[in-house]
């Protein structure tokens, strides 16, 4: 074995939700909190081989190991696509000032403490946390500084965010917070706290996966007769919400 990194990445839960995409991106602003314990963590192993340096017109070959969840096929092969996209990683680590290598073949091994599918954002913390487990791998011995940065610098933050968005949407917001302000004309904006306290209490009524997946209910969506006008609802309710937490806090 050659290179290990693990990392973890919360669920978030969003407040003001985002409901259809526009190239990939939310029609609305959206505004989440990501809660402090449930998520997913990664581990990803780089096997050591005797084989010449990688081309860069190579992939990657992942393969999941032991582990407590195992995304669909579909979702597998969602992520080892992200994974694979050898130019975007190159180009956020290399201005980051990272070098990369991209191993020849990677272990993966996962596990939720929360239930998958369930309407909690097990696919953000995922991508969240392959992102930050991926950059790691990719930057070699200097995978504990990039980490620290992640945690601390907000620039690299954002990248890494900007990264896991590429894979789900709402994996960026799993990689700031706790309260996240994901605007499509704004980006990013991360907000520590507004002063508001609160505690963190899931009921779990299913254990199965919900019946319509987040791709098919962005797209559905759209025929809805309550669409028309929803973008402009959502951006007003957005402010109301900052104007009602703020007033809180001062309480």
């Amino acid at each position: 074995m050659e290179r290990v990194a693990k990392a973890f990445a919360p669920v978030n839960i969003a407040w003001i939700k985002y409901m259809g995409k526009d190239q990939g991106l939310p029609a609305n602003p959206s505004y989440s909190i990501t809660l402090s314990s449930l998520g997913t963590t990664v581990t990803l192993c780089a096997f050591t081989e005797n084989q010449s340096p990688v081309e860069q017109s190579e992939e990657t070959v992942f393969e999941f190991l032991e582990g407590r969840y195992l995304p669909p096929v579909a979702g597998q092969e969602k992520l080892f696509r992200f994974l694979n996209r050898r130019e975007l990683w190159k180009s956020a680590l290399n201005e980051l000032g990272y070098p990369v290598q991209f191993p020849h073949r990677v272990g993966i091994e996962t596990m939720n403490n929360a239930p998958a599918a369930s309407g909690i954002a097990t696919s953000a913390s995922s991508f969240a946390a392959f992102t930050v487990a991926w950059a790691a791998l990719l930057v070699g011995e200097r995978h504990d500084e990039l980490k620290i940065k992640i945690a601390i610098d907000e620039k690299t933050k954002k990248t890494l965010a900007q990264l896991a968005s590429q894979g789900s949407g709402s994996a960026c917001r799993s990689l700031s917070g706790p309260w996240v302000d994901w605007d499509p004309l704004e980006g990013i904006q991360a907000e520590t706290n507004p002063g508001v306290r609160w505690n963190d209490l899931i009921f779990l009524v299913d254990s199965h996966p919900k019946a319509v997946s987040s791709s098919e209910a962005h797209a559905r969506v759209k025929t809805s007769p309550l669409w028309t006008g929803r973008t402009e609802r959502a951006r007003k309710r957005l402010i109301e919400l900052k104007i009602k937490l703020k007033s809180q806090a001062k309480i």
